[in-house]
């Protein structure tokens, strides 16, 4: 009995953590879109790159803020100048947009980054750039899996437990004890995903 109560009051604030965490990254993806839309800054326009590493400075916890043009092609990134040279049209956070022109704010991944340099996996926190019914691109924030592996290292009880975070449609976003091999699989097939499961509790 005291080991459930002790692992539901994790959940519970891991819970919380991961709401609010994710939450603050969406205001700022909303935030970089509104100055977007005033200012319309031509591609890594130095002033529109300061305002994005200074809004990089306000989320610690997030490896890159991106916004990417209608075509797919990045148009300002906080890796600049050494931002990749490559289309993300095939990326469901790009999708999700440019298919659903009402659609203001999405969660989703994880995605391995296509950014070099060992980024690794992330879950992107996105929004649109434009009025509802436009489409002009997507702004997006980076979340690295590591942030979330290395918190719960850190929750851990004792030493005995496994933590997973998981996206709604079953991927495996982060987990202790660390599974590189298992990050992006989809874990759709268990009882937990299964509609019968309630909202939160326990399960066997």
């Amino acid at each position: 009995d005291r080991g459930e109560r002790a692992a539901a009051a994790l959940t519970q604030v891991m819970e919380q953590h991961t709401a609010r965490t994710i939450q603050s990254a969406a205001l700022t993806v909303r935030a970089v879109a509104d100055a977007w839309t005033l200012s319309r800054p031509h591609g890594n326009e130095p002033a529109f790159q300061a305002l994005l590493r200074q809004r990089l400075n306000d989320l610690p916890y997030a490896r890159a803020l991106f916004v990417i043009g209608p075509d797919g092609y990045l148009i300002h990134d906080t890796d600049y100048p050494r931002t990749p040279a490559v289309n993300l049209a095939d990326r469901a956070y790009f999708m999700a947009f440019r298919d659903n022109r009402e659609l203001e704010s999405d969660v989703s991944g994880p995605y391995l980054s296509r950014s070099g340099g060992g980024a690794g996996w992330f879950v992107s926190v996105a929004t649109r750039l434009g009025a509802p019914g436009d489409f002009h691109g997507v702004v997006v924030a980076a979340l690295p899996a590591a942030y979330f592996e290395a918190l719960y290292d850190k929750m851990a009880l004792s030493g005995g437990e496994e933590i997973a975070l998981f996206h709604r449609d079953g991927t495996l976003i982060a987990r202790h004890p660390a599974a590189p091999e298992d990050i992006g699989r989809s874990f759709k097939r268990l009882p937990l995903f299964a509609g019968s499961a309630g909202a939160s509790g326990n399960y066997r």
